[in-house]
C-alpha cells in the first residue's frame, strides 16, 4: 500500500458528495478513501460508506476490485474494508483493515476496525490464522520502534482489543501466541500474559513457553517467567536462544555468575556469538567497570557492523555512560534552541541568553545560521567567577573574548590536518579512546609540530567528508572533532612529566568554560587509566574540580556546562577518595 498525500478530511469530504450529486462513482470513492485514511472515526464519513454499502454495493467493490497478490493502495483498501464491513464480511474487511494500518502508521484505523469485531458472532468470522500473520508482521515492522512514537503507538493499541474479540471465540495456539508478542509491545501485559498461558495450555512447545517467559519477565514477575525459560528449555535444550534468554534474565536479577556461566557455554562453542557475545560484555562491565569489555564491544561491532542486537546494546550503555561509551550531547541553551528549530523545521535568528554561553557552542550556532561568531545573541549579568576566565594562568589558550564575545585564539590547521580530521571524524563513529587508531592517525597528518594543528581544529573544525545524510547535527560534529583532537593530543607521549600532552591537556581543561574543557577531561580521564605515571596528578585535578563544583552549587553560582561531565569522568578516575566520590554522585543526582 502507498501512503496518500496530506489531505483536509473535511474537504475531500465536500468534492466526494459534489462528486456522488453528478453521479460519478469512481470519484467519490477516491475522496472517500482520501478522507477515511485522514478520520476514520468521522461519523459522518461513515454514513455516508454505509449508505453506499446500502445503495449499490456491488458498484462499489467493482470500481474496487481486489487483484489477486496485489496489495491495494492505502484509500482504495479502506473503502472495500469499510463497506465490505458494512456488508457482514468481516473477515475479508479485516484482512484489508490490517493492510491499511501497517500502511499508515499514526491514523487510528484500527479503532475502526475494532468496531467491526465487537460482537461474538461478527469475531466468530474471522479466521485466527490471519490474526497469527498479521501480528507476527506487525512485530517484523514496529514492534521494536515505537518507544519514541507515542502518537503511532496510540494508534496501534486497539489493536490488542481486536485481537482479543476473535481470540475469546477462536483461542488459536498459533494465534494466541504470536498476538501474545503484539499485546506485549503495546503495554498490555496482562492480556500477553493471559494468551500466552493460554496457548502453553493448548499446545506445549518451546515456542509457547518461551512466550509466556516473555510476558511473565515484562509483568515483573522474574520468578515465574524463569520457570517459564526452564520450561522451554526442557522442549528444546539445543536451542541457544532460549538459553540466551534465560542467561540475560538471571543476569537482570541479581544472578550474575549463574548467567555469565550460561553465556561461557554459549560463547565455547562459537567465540563470536552475534547475541551473546555483546551481552556477555555488557554485563561483564556492568560486574567490574572494566572499559576493556566496553573496547571489545566497540571492537566486535566494527567487525560485524551488520549485527543489530550488539547495536542497541551499545546504544543503552552510551546512554547509561557518558564519556565511556559516547560523547554526551552538549546541554546549553543555545543548543537546545537549534534542536528545537530543527525539529520544526523553522529559523533560529535571534537568541537571548541569561548567562555567557560556551564559545563552542556559539561556533555551532554560527555554522547553523550561517551569521558570524555571537552574532544575533545577547548576554544578561555576567557571573562570578567569570566563566570567561580561566581557572589559572596558561599558555595554551584556544578561546579569548572582546567584551562578550568569544574569539578563537589560534590559527586554523593546515589544510592537510583539517582534511585528515574531515575524514577520521565521521563515518560509523565510536569514541576516539576506542579508536585510537584513528588519534594515531590526526597527529600522523599534523606532523612534523602537530599542537598547533591539534589546537587550531578545536576551534575550527572543518566540514564533514561524507555523504550529506549521513552527517550530524553541527553541533555534535564539533564535539566529535575536539575529542578527536584532544585524543591526538593524548598521544603525544610517551611518559607525563615534561610532554607536551601533559602541559597542553591540564592547560585546556583549565581554560575558558567551553567544550573544549569537556574534551581535555575525557583525554586526562583516558591517560590517568593507561599511564601510571600521570594518575596522581590527573586525580588531583579531578579531586580539586568536584570540590570546586560543589562549593559552586552551594553558592547558588552560574551554570558551568562542563559541570556533569567533569563529574562523571571523576567517578571513574582510579583511587578518588571516597568522600569525593559520594560528593560527585551526589551533585550527579
Amino acid at each position: 500500500m502507498h501512503q496518500p498525500h496530506p489531505v483536509n478530511a473535511s474537504h475531500e469530504l465536500a468534492v466526494a458528495d459534489d462528486a456522488l450529486a453528478r453521479g460519478d462513482l469512481a470519484e467519490a470513492l477516491r475522496h472517500l478513501g482520501a478522507a477515511l485514511c485522514r478520520e476514520p472515526l468521522s461519523a459522518e464519513l461513515r454514513a455516508r460508506l454505509a449508505r453506499l454499502a446500502a445503495t449499490d454495493p456491488g458498484g462499489v467493490l467493482a470500481l474496487l476490485p481486489q487483484r489477486s497478490g496485489e496489495a491495494m493502495p492505502a484509500e482504495q483498501g479502506a473503502v472495500r474494508a469499510a463497506v465490505l464491513a458494512a456488508r457482514g464480511d468481516v473477515g475479508e474487511a479485516l484482512r484489508l483493515a490490517f493492510g491499511v494500518v501497517l500502511a499508515l502508521p499514526g491514523v487510528p484505523f484500527a479503532a475502526l476496525a475494532r468496531q467491526w469485531v465487537a460482537s461474538p458472532h461478527a469475531a466468530a468470522r474471522v479466521d485466527p490464522a490471519m490474526i497469527a500473520a498479521f501480528a507476527s508482521t506487525w512485530i517484523s515492522h514496529y514492534g521494536d520502534d515505537l518507544d519514541d512514537r507515542p502518537s503511532v503507538r496510540e494508534s496501534f493499541e486497539p489493536l490488542v482489543d481486536v485481537c482479543d474479540a476473535v481470540l475469546t471465540v477462536n483461542p488459536d495456539p498459533r494465534a494466541l501466541t504470536a498476538a501474545s508478542g503484539l499485546a506485549r509491545r503495546l503495554g498490555r501485559v496482562d492480556r500477553a500474559i493471559a494468551w500466552s498461558r493460554s496457548a502453553l495450555g493448548r499446545e506445549p512447545n518451546q515456542w509457547t513457553a518461551l512466550m509466556l517467559a516473555y510476558a511473565l519477565e515484562e509483568g515483573g514477575q522474574p520468578a515465574l517467567a524463569e520457570e517459564a525459560y526452564r520450561r522451554a528449555v526442557g522442549y528444546a535444550p539445543d536451542d541457544e536462544l532460549i538459553r540466551l534468554d534465560l542467561a540475560e534474565l538471571l543476569c537482570r536479577t541479581g544472578r550474575l555468575e549463574e548467567g555469565l556461566a550460561e553465556l561461557d557455554r554459549i560463547l565455547a562453542a562459537e567465540p563470536e556469538h552475534p547475541r551473546a557475545l555483546p551481552v556477555a560484555l555488557g554485563w561483564r562491565w556492568q560486574a567490574d567497570g572494566d572499559p576493556a569489555h566496553v573496547a571489545a564491544l566497540i571492537g566486535y561491532l566494527e567487525r560485524h557492523p551488520e549485527r543489530r542486537y550488539g547495536r542497541r546494546l551499545a546504544d543503552r550503555l552510551a546512554a547509561q555512560l557518558p564519556w565511556v561509551c559516547s560523547i554526551p550531547e552538549p546541554t546549553d541553551p543555545i543548543v537546545r534552541g537549534m534542536r528545537i528549530a530543527v525539529d520544526r523545521g523553522t529559523e533560529l535568528v535571534n537568541v537571548a541568553s541569561t548567562q555567557v554561553e560556551s564559545p563552542s557552542a556559539l561556533l555551532a550556532l554560527a555554522l547553523f545560521t550561517g551569521n558570524g561568531l555571537g552574532a544575533g545573541v545577547s548576554v544578561g549579568e555576567v557571573l562570578l567567577p567569570d566563566p570567561r576566565e580561566p581557572r589559572r594562568p596558561v599558555r595554551h589558550l584556544v578561546w579569548r573574548y572582546e567584551g562578550a564575545r568569544p574569539v578563537p585564539a589560534v590559527p586554523p590547521p593546515r589544510q592537510a590536518a583539517a582534511l585528515a580530521a574531515g575524514e577520521l571524524a565521521g563515518g560509523r563513529w565510536f569514541p576516539p579512546w576506542y579508536r585510537l587508531d584513528r588519534a594515531v592517525a590526526l597527529c600522523a597528518a599534523c606532523r612534523p609540530d602537530p599542537v598547533p594543528d591539534l589546537l587550531g581544529l578545536l576551534v575550527h573544525p572543518p566540514p564533514p567528508r561524507q555523504p550529506v545524510a549521513e552527517v550530524p547535527p553541527v553541533w555534535r560534529w564539533i564535539r566529535r572533532v575536539q575529542a578527536l583532537a584532544c585524543m591526538g593530543l593524548a598521544q603525544l607521549g610517551p611518559g607525563w612529566d615534561d610532554t607536551p600532552r601533559r602541559e597542553v591537556l591540564l592547560d585546556l581543561a583549565d581554560g575558558p568554560e567551553d567544550w573544549t574543557v569537556e574534551a581535555a577531561l575525557a583525554a586526562l580521564a583516558w591517560i590517568a587509566g593507561t599511564t601510571p605515571a600521570a594518575l596522581p596528578e590527573i586525580r588531583h585535578l579531578f579531586t580539586q574540580r568536584v570540590v570546586e563544583l560543589a562549593e559552586e552549587d552551594a553558592r547558588g553560582g552560574h551554570f558551568v556546562q562542563s559541570r556533569r561531565s567533569a563529574l562523571t569522568l571523576a567517578l571513574g578516575i582510579d583511587g578518588l577518595p571516597p568522600e569525593v566520590a559520594e560528593i560527585a554522585r551526589r551533585l550527579l543526582q
